[in-house]
């Protein structure tokens, strides 16, 4: 595993932009295979990030390796092109999964 369970919600949480969250109220589980799986509720700018299975039915599940995660949070490939790729894999409303390219932006190191 690249990230810690730690490092994860830290990265997804400077990559947070709570402006383009605003007026969302979804559910989003992801599944990593050769990982863990996390999930994340954002509401109305909101971010809450959590470990696991969600309890309540996904909004839009995700599923990506690790790699493809952390080459997301890098920028080196954008979430339009890995899911073109067939690096992410998506059950739901695709224009939820594409609102996500605005919500977390790649954190630069």
């Amino acid at each position: 595993m690249a990230f810690s369970f730690q490092q994860l919600q830290q990265r997804f949480e400077a990559s947070f932009r709570p402006s383009e969250a605003a007026g969302l109220d979804s559910l989003f589980q992801y599944v990593i295979p050769d990982g863990s799986n996390f999930y994340m509720h954002i509401c109305d700018g909101k971010l809450a990030f959590h470990a696991g299975e969600a309890v309540a039915p996904a909004d839009l599940t995700i599923t990506m390796e690790w790699q493809t995660l952390e080459d997301l949070f890098h920028g080196r490939v954008g979430g339009m092109q890995a899911f073109m790729f067939g690096h992410i894999k998506v059950r739901g409303s695709l224009a939820l999964a594409s609102r996500l390219i605005d919500i977390f932006a790649p954190v630069v190191e």
